[in-house]
């Protein structure tokens, strides 16, 4: 009872120590709890749904493929299942606004549409099972009807049911855009009968394949390509098949954010927690010999300091484990949900939450025990003397004495102090050097997302409006734009094709661009590039998947032809990736230049332009920008929460590191003012000593916190998207404020309390 009374009440006396222990490890758990139920939650349930509906691993894109197609597909040794299927793609109204694309499968085996209301998709019963969301957007319900139209002719289905698709997760419909717009592009699920009533013409063009995990896809894909030959378009892969794993690529990125951030964070919340626990119980020396001398066990008192790290931190950890589904979680889970279609969404924590929580318990309560190890082995005569620090040393300074007899008072004792306490210099910078590297991370994180749409949307795009228009445009139609736009225009050519060479196959995206200043490829230094007349550019991170050296030839299959071209240069490109050449290269390859995107200007004919029948889609480059704000809002959530946590970490450090340096020095500034030292060179002392380390905390910070942030923007780098590493002069001297800041704020509090110093009570030895 004693024992439990005496740990209340230190409790209470040394609350802001014991508070900022629980702050950091309430802050630790609720920081990487809330990511993590975020990001796990949608691995689970995308694992889930994945299973469940047997989601393909290949699609076979193909002409006119047919069941003999299928069964010798069948026999090559790594393909497991195979599924044939009709995609086709049509209209919901008369003006063909309303896209959607029509899906009929030849069983219902592979990749199977999730049913959520109605009957369950039969691949050979009428109707059409329709996607919910578009459902939801134009309130449309089971057993409603609807009309597609196609060639001038409409077709009136009945909603059979509605579904989720799981190779529909995020599917824009077009190039133009980089969000879902469920009620202008959709997806339903028909028979082949129903669709061959709506287009005569249309045959199996995809074969859906589940194939062994360790499969060989450079000799499957070469395997296939010779067993269709001219019938083969491409062949996909899950970690090319943008609909399903941009969905996969985001929980990545927000578990590579989580984690590296939380790491860091961890490691110098831990450092703090531990030095704290061991100053204070370094500051009960006195107490342990009491303890000890009226007949208290040593094993008892070990007991007894170990519970201040245990209680703290265990009601700490707990306390940010249960906030964190309930606060950041939600929060973040809702800003994925616009722009993913998934049938369930949840918040589960893992069993790393757990080991987290376990691992910071431990190391409270572990540092606690083993910090009174070696004063209760003292004998109590010795506990109850204040701890002689030998001070007989020299620092190395001291030796050049020139040097040292130029220095004042103040700093001598700030040279002479960091000698002696090394350890605990060492840490004070490591606190200062701790929070610039995660200010600047998290900062210059949020910097580098924006300075990448900012690179794309007004130096890479100048454009006012983008045009898709129909490849079955005819020269004199495009002659006729041309005219009518005066020379301000840009013509491309996007495509999609498979890219081989001697080591893998890959679907890559091919851009031919015309001449023209609407479309400016940038490097990762933000410098244009010049296509070469000889050969094609290939982004860095398109080579990197494909093993693509400079100035080797590739193969690019296109219709049905592979056609060797010469890679002249590979370019850090951040978006979008793919294969880049000019129109006059792709011409003297021998193939015919079919642009499908228009660049214009503002034009006063462009509104005629607009209503011609060849023209498919127009987007204004703002609406893309604002397309690009509402996806990095999905990541700007925990972004901002880094940021919080950086700069609540840094205060908490600081703020701890001070006041308990300040409790070791008690004696030694009461010393100071028995002697006749002035309150000004008091404050002279705690300054300049706190400015050594905060300078070189800040240098180092600013050093490695810049490698930090490189390694931090290249790990949360997707396959569509390439961040490079920037952070603003302004986020900078943010960053460089909240450290001096909280240094300055904190060395204003600890003078205020030197000045107030007891000099005969803080001087009393033992009595």
């Amino acid at each position: 009872m004693l024992l439990i009374k005496k740990m209340c009440r230190d409790l209470w006396n040394m609350k802001s120590q014991f508070l900022s222990i629980f702050l950091m490890c309430m802050l630790g758990v609720l920081i990487y709890s809330g990511i993590e139920c975020v990001w796990y939650g949608m691995e689970v349930e995308s694992d889930k749904y994945f299973a469940e509906t047997n989601l393909a691993d290949v699609w076979l894109n193909g002409n006119n493929i047919t069941y003999s197609d299928k069964n010798r597909i069948e026999g090559i040794e790594s393909v497991e299942q195979t599924q044939l299927s009709a995609v086709y793609d049509s209209f919901l109204d008369e003006n063909n606004e309303e896209n959607i694309r029509l899906i009929a499968n030849a069983a219902d085996n592979i990749s199977k549409p999730y049913n959520y209301s109605g009957k369950k998709y039969d691949p050979n019963g009428d109707g059409i099972w329709l996607d919910k969301d578009y459902a939801d957007a134009k309130d449309v319900s089971v057993g409603d009807f609807i009309r597609v139209y196609d060639d001038e002719k409409n077709f009136k289905l009945k909603v059979e049911g509605l579904v989720y698709s799981p190779e529909y997760i995020s599917y824009t419909g077009t190039l133009t855009s980089i969000i879902p717009k469920h009620e202008k592009y959709t997806f339903g699920y028909v028979s082949l009968d129903t669709l061959q009533d709506i287009n005569s013409s249309v045959r199996y063009n995809q074969l859906k394949m589940v194939v062994e995990e360790d499969t060989d896809f450079y000799e499957l894909k070469t395997r296939i390509h010779s067993l269709l030959e001219e019938k083969y378009i491409n062949c996909i892969e899950l970690s090319e098949f943008n609909q399903v794993y941009s969905f996969v690529s985001k929980i990545q990125q927000i578990k590579k954010m989580a984690i590296m951030f939380s790491v860091i964070f961890l490691l110098l919340a831990i450092l703090c927690i531990r030095t704290t626990m061991k100053r204070i119980v370094q500051k009960q020396r006195i107490q342990i010999g009491i303890l000890k001398a009226v007949g208290i066990y040593n094993f008892a008192i070990k007991i007894h300091y170990a519970m201040y790290g245990f209680i703290v931190s265990i009601i700490a950890t707990l306390l940010g484990y249960i906030l964190a589904p309930r606060t950041i979680a939600p929060v973040l889970l809702d800003l994925q949900k616009d722009f993913y279609s998934m049938p369930k969404w949840s918040i589960i924590s893992s069993n790393y939450s757990i080991v987290l929580i376990v691992l910071m318990v431990l190391i409270c309560t572990i540092t606690a025990w083993l910090s009174c190890t070696n004063i209760a082995k003292e004998v109590p005569a010795q506990s109850l003397r204040n701890q002689v620090i030998d001070s007989n040393k020299k620092t190395f300074i001291e030796n050049i004495e020139g040097l040292w007899n130029n220095l004042s008072f103040e700093w001598r004792w700030v040279l002479r102090d960091a000698s002696r306490n090394k350890a605990r210099t060492l840490i004070a910078i490591v606190g200062v050097f701790g929070s610039m590297m995660l200010l600047i991370a998290s900062l210059g994180l949020q910097d580098s997302i924006n300075k990448n749409n900012d690179v794309i949307y007004n130096e890479q795009y100048t454009y006012y409006k983008q045009l898709t228009v129909s490849p079955l445009m005819t020269e004199e139609d495009k002659a006729e734009i041309e005219q009518k736009l005066f020379g301000d225009y840009q013509w491309v050519m996007s495509i999609s094709g498979e890219c081989k060479n001697s080591k893998n196959i890959g679907t890559v995206n091919v851009f031919v661009i015309d001449k023209g200043y609407y479309y400016n490829i940038k490097n990762a230094n933000h410098i244009s590039i010049e296509l070469p007349e000889d050969g094609l550019v290939v982004s860095k991170q398109t080579a990197k998947e494909l093993e693509i050296k400079k100035n080797e030839y590739i193969n690019l299959l296109y219709k049905g032809t592979e056609i060797p071209i010469k890679v002249s240069d590979i370019q850090p490109i951040g978006t979008p990736q793919g294969l880049f050449c000019s129109k006059e290269y792709w011409q003297d390859l021998g193939l015919e230049f079919v642009p499908n995107t228009l660049l214009t200007g503002k034009s006063k004919n462009l509104s005629d332009i607009e209503e011609e029948s060849f023209v498919k889609e127009t987007v204004e480059k703002s609406v893309q920008v604002e397309e690009a704000d509402r996806v990095i809002d999905s990541v700007r959530g925990v972004i901002i929460l880094l940021i919080m946590a950086a700069i609540s970490l840094s205060v908490v450090i600081l703020y701890n590191l001070a006041l308990l340096n300040f409790s070791e020095k008690y004696r030694e500034y009461a010393t100071l003012k028995v002697l006749g030292a002035f309150n000004a060179e008091i404050k002279g002392v705690i300054y300049k000593g706190s400015v050594l380390n905060v300078l070189l905390g800040w240098i180092i910070g600013t050093v490695v916190g810049w490698y930090f942030l490189k390694l931090y923007v290249y790990t949360i780098s997707t396959t569509t998207t390439v961040y490079s590493p920037f952070i603003k002069v302004s986020s900078y001297i943010c960053a460089t404020l909240v450290a001096l800041g909280c240094s300055i704020f904190v060395n204003f509090v600890v003078t205020r309390k030197a000045i107030a110093i007891d000099m005969v009570e803080s001087l009393k030895s033992v009595e």
